[in-house]
């Protein structure tokens, strides 16, 4: 199946580069404009954006993690839809405050992950 996301952002935040080349060449073919967070820094740098996802990583690798990260989002009230991607299982994971929330496993089935994104883009 073919997904043309044109006109729509997201917002990847993900530490692991290999990760990041991975979603660049999942999401090539899509027409969708997408940045990247390699970190919280770059997370804050970017937020103000207009995004229509957020792709979140739980564990980027510094003392702050990508439930903080939502949780600041939803302290100031950024409403934008996110999708965790993690290796954690469900039980570990305190997320069911987070309203349009989703979580794709890792390692990640690019069919699940693309299904995922459309129920969002669409």
């Amino acid at each position: 199946m073919t997904y043309n996301w044109s006109g729509k952002k997201i917002l990847i935040v993900e530490d692991n580069g290999i990760n990041c080349l991975l979603f660049e060449h999942i999401l090539r073919e899509t027409d969708l404009d997408f940045n990247f967070a390699r970190s919280s820094k770059d997370f804050f740098n970017l937020i103000n954006n207009t995004y229509d996802l957020i792709l979140m990583d739980i564990n980027i690798g510094e003392d702050i993690s990508g439930i903080d990260l939502i949780e600041y989002m939803l302290i100031n009230d950024i409403d934008i839809p996110v999708i965790i991607q993690s290796a954690l299982d469900d039980n570990s994971l305190d997320i069911d405050s987070i309203k349009h929330i989703d979580i794709i496993r890792k390692p990640i089935n690019i069919n699940e992950f693309l299904l995922k994104l459309n129920d969002v883009l669409k």
